[in-house]
């Protein structure tokens, strides 16, 4: 009725061998994922949850540290240099996203607030819909939406080497006098300066939200806009 030795031993070495097998491609596939990586990055397929301004256009999961290139795209650090790599390409030089990262981890960090014990695991959040809601409408913008410069919302972000994100007319405006960066003196030319995808797309997104929704600042923002564009069109026949 009950195995020999041989037999046990047999099997327990077997069953060393599996989980041996088993061990080593669980770290394969924990090796691929960043080390800080949010656990919302173990889905390589994007969230409705979240703008596609915090996906990665190479791994299509959300970034942990972005960078801009040239063109002012942002890209996984990572996935960037392997690219590069993989084409040959040499001496691309990349901006960190400061402004970006900081709203991927605020937006990350409350939602893994809103589950709680819930974590990581698939499925809605248990607070009801009319606290998200009220929530949605009542939250500030993050900081990275204003220019350290004016302190006015950004409506034409560009970025410096350093990965700081400003308004392009009050930034450009300062290196003509003063040749340098705001925030860290080090010498800035106009040349240096990329323009900041990611964050426009977040800025649209705000300004497309409902009455109800939108931010207090972005409606100002709008009827401001909506004022000059009436100005505009109302002094066409004199000028």
């Amino acid at each position: 009725r009950y195995p020999s030795p041989s037999l046990w031993h047999h099997r327990y070495i077997t069953g060393i061998y599996k989980m041996t097998i088993n061990t080593e491609e669980k770290e394969e596939e924990v090796v691929a994922v960043p080390a800080d990586a949010v656990s919302y990055n173990s889905n390589a397929q994007r969230n409705e949850d979240f703008p596609d301004a915090f996906y990665c256009p190479l791994t299509e999961k959300i970034m942990v540290d972005p960078v801009v290139d040239t063109s002012g795209e942002s890209f996984e650090r990572s996935a960037a240099t392997a690219k590069d790599k993989r084409d040959n390409i040499t001496g691309v030089i990349y901006y960190p996203n400061r402004a970006l990262k900081t709203i991927i981890e605020r937006e990350l960090g409350e939602r893994d607030k809103d589950k709680g014990s819930l974590r990581g695991r698939v499925g809605e959040s248990l607070r009801s819909g009319f606290d998200r809601f009220v929530k949605k409408t009542t939250r500030p913008l993050p900081d990275s939406f204003y220019c350290p410069i004016t302190l006015e919302l950004i409506r034409k972000p560009v970025i410096d080497p350093d990965g700081r994100t400003y308004e392009r007319d009050a930034i450009s405006n300062w290196i003509r006098v003063h040749g340098t960066s705001p925030v860290t003196r080090n010498a800035l030319a106009l040349n240096q300066l990329r323009s900041n995808e990611a964050l426009c797309d977040l800025i649209e997104i705000e300004k497309e939200r409902t009455d109800e929704s939108i931010n207090p600042s972005i409606r100002r923002w709008k009827m401001e806009d909506q004022a000059v564009g009436t100005g505009a069109e109302g002094d066409t026949g004199s000028n």
